[in-house]
C-alpha cells in the first residue's frame, strides 16, 4: 500500500491570524509567523500525533493515541536518538515513498516539492532552549526559578502554510492520520473564538534581575575578562518580569501589529506561552542540503521611522561603524567554525557581509554564512553543533558561555534558544528567540542582551537594552507606542 501526503488549496486569507485563531489556545498549537502579508511564509499547526518534553532529569514522550508516556534517563545522546525514533515511527511510511527532490503527489493539481516548494511539509515543530545549548556545550545547566523544559517538540501530521508572495494557502496532511473534513472543521474560522478577551497586561511593576548598579558591575566583570584575553566578545543579558493577567494570544496580535518581525512566532504549551518577535534567522536547510545562517550583530536605534532621509543617515552610520563591523565579523568567524563541523569541506562561504536591514524600531547589521550539510548528517546534528547561536553568546563560544553563567542571575530559557520546523524530508527553518516573552500562568518574563567588546561603554549598552525591549514592555504595561 502506498502512502502519500495529500494537499488542499484553501482561499488565501485576509489575515493569517484568522486561520490560527480557532486553535490559538490549544496546548501545542504553534504559528511560525513572518509578520507580513506581502512576503514570507506562515506555518501553523496544532494537535500533534506525539510530543516530546526534555527536562534536566528526564525525557517525556506521549502519543495522541493514548500510548503510555515514556521516561528516559537524561543523556546527551538519548535526546536525538529519541527524536529520530519518533520520526521513524510516525513518518517512516512517508519516507519510504519520497526521495529527496522528488515532487509529491498533489491530488488537487499542484506540484509540491520537499522543502522549497510553495507549500511546507508536516514534521517536528517546537523549541530548543538556550540551556539545551549549554548542555550540548558540556556545561552544567543551573537550577532556576522557572519550571521550563530544555526542549519541547510536537510531531505533527498536518501543516497549514500561507505563501504571501504566491498568494497561496495550502493544507498538507497525512491521510493515515486525518480526514479532510476533520481538518477543515478545525480550521473553521466561524468557530466561536472570544475576541473580547483583555490584552495581556502587567498587574505589578516590571522588575529586573540586574539593577542599574548590578548591570554596571557585571559589565565591568566582562571588561576584565576581555582585557585578560579570555574572550573577544560576550553577550550580557538581563531578565525583566511582572505579574500579568489577560490573553497572551490577543496581546501577541497587538504587539505583532506594532512590531512586525520576519521570524516571529506564537506557541501555546501546557507549561507556558511563547510570544516571539525575532528579526533573526538561525539555521535553514533547503532541498539541496544547503545550510544558511544569518547572524545579527550590530544594532542602532531607529529614531524616526517615518523619515526616509533620517533612516538613510542612520543606516550609513551603522554601516561605517568600525565597532559594529568588528563585532559582526567575530560572530561570522564563529559561525563559519560551527558550520565547518557539519558541512562538507570547502563549502562554507560568506556571500554577504555587513548588510544593513531595517526593522520597525532598529537597524541591524546582518551577515550571511552558507555551507553544504554532510550527507551522513541531518538537521538535528546541525542544531547540536551550532546551538546556542554565536550572536547571542560571544566568542569564543564555550568560554563566553561560562562567563555568562557566572554573571547572569537566572537562566535564559527560551530567550536565545530557537523555535524550529524540521519537516519530514529533512528541511529546517529556525530562528533565534530574541525579543521574546515567556508567560507562565500569572507571570511574564522577558530578556534582553547586547554584545560587549573591549571598547563598549556601559551607559550606551544599558541604553541599548532599554530601547531594544522597551517599546514591547510598554505595550504590556498598557502604554501604546509609536
Amino acid at each position: 500500500m502506498k502512502h502519500k501526503l495529500e494537499t488542499l488549496e484553501l482561499p488565501f486569507p485576509a489575515s493569517p491570524e484568522a486561520l490560527f485563531a480557532p486553535f490559538a489556545n490549544h496546548p501545542w498549537s504553534i504559528w511560525l509567523d513572518s509578520s507580513t502579508q506581502q512576503s514570507g511564509t506562515h506555518i501553523m499547526t496544532a494537535r500533534p500525533a506525539a510530543t516530546l518534553e526534555h527536562w534536566p532529569d528526564k525525557t517525556l514522550i506521549q502519543y495522541a493515541n493514548g500510548k503510555t508516556t515514556t521516561c528516559y534517563p537524561t543523556d546527551k545522546t538519548d535526546l536525538l536518538a529519541s527524536i529520530r525514533a519518533i520520526e521513524k515511527e510516525l513518518y517512516g511510511h512517508l519516507l519510504n515513498e519520497y526521495l529527496p527532490n522528488e515532487y509529491l503527489e498533489e491530488p488537487h493539481g499542484h506540484g509540491l516539492q520537499n522543502t522549497h516548494g510553495l507549500s511546507m511539509l508536516p514534521g517536528a515543530l517546537g523549541f530548543f532552549s538556550y540551556e539545551q545549548g549549554v548542555a550540548w556545550q558540556n556545561l552544567t545547566v543551573n537550577k532556576d526559578d522557572i519550571d521550563f523544559p530544555l526542549v519541547a517538540l510536537g510531531f505533527y501530521t498536518w501543516v497549514l502554510s500561507i505563501n504571501c508572495e504566491q498568494q497561496r494557502c495550502t493544507l498538507t496532511f497525512d491521510p493515515t492520520h486525518h480526514t479532510e473534513n476533520e481538518l477543515l472543521t478545525l480550521l473553521d474560522t466561524n468557530t466561536n473564538t472570544n475576541t473580547t478577551e483583555p490584552l495581556l497586561t502587567s498587574t505589578s511593576h516590571v522588575t529586573e534581575n540586574l539593577s542599574y548598579q548590578a548591570y554596571h558591575h557585571a559589565f565591568n566583570q566582562v571588561q576584565q575578562h576581555l582585557l585578560a584575553g579570555d574572550c573577544y566578545q560576550i553577550n550580557l543579558a538581563k531578565r525583566l518580569s511582572a505579574n500579568v493577567s489577560g490573553s497572551s494570544w490577543h496581546q501577541y496580535l497587538n504587539i505583532r501589529q506594532n512590531h512586525p518581525n520576519p521570524f516571529s512566532a506564537f506557541a501555546c504549551y501546557p507549561f507556558g506561552d511563547i510570544l516571539c518577535f525575532s528579526p533573526e534567522e538561525f539555521l535553514h536547510i533547503d532541498s539541496e542540503r544547503q545550510v544558511t545562517t544569518r547572524p545579527i550583530k550590530g544594532t542602532l536605534e531607529r529614531t524616526q521611522r517615518h523619515n526616509a532621509a533620517h533612516d538613510a543617515d542612520e543606516v550609513a552610520q551603522l554601516k561605517r561603524s568600525a565597532k559594529n563591523r568588528a563585532e559582526n565579523l567575530m560572530i561570522v568567524d564563529l559561525m563559519r567554525n560551527d558550520l565547518s563541523q557539519v558541512c562538507l569541506p570547502n563549502t562554507v562561504q560568506v556571500p554577504k557581509l555587513f548588510d544593513i536591514e531595517t526593522f520597525p524600531t532598529v537597524h541591524h547589521m546582518v551577515s550571511t554564512v552558507v555551507g553544504t550539510l554532510k550527507p551522513n548528517l541531518d538537521a538535528w546534528d546541525l542544531l547540536k553543533a551550532c546551538s546556542p547561536g554565536g550572536s547571542i553568546t560571544g566568542a569564543p563560544k564555550h568560554q563566553a558561555m561560562k562567563i555568562i553563567q557566572s554573571l547572569e542571575p537566572n537562566n535564559r530559557h527560551i530567550f536565545c534558544g530557537s523555535l524550529i520546523h524540521k519537516d519530514i524530508l529533512g528541511g529546517l527553518k529556525s530562528n533565534l528567540c530574541i525579543r521574546t516573552l515567556l508567560r507562565q500562568q500569572d507571570h511574564l518574563y522577558a530578556w534582553v542582551g547586547s554584545g560587549i567588546v573591549i571598547d563598549s561603554n556601559a551607559e550606551e549598552e544599558q541604553a541599548e537594552l532599554d530601547w531594544k525591549i522597551g517599546k514591547i514592555i510598554d505595550l504590556i504595561r498598557g502604554q501604546q507606542t509609536k
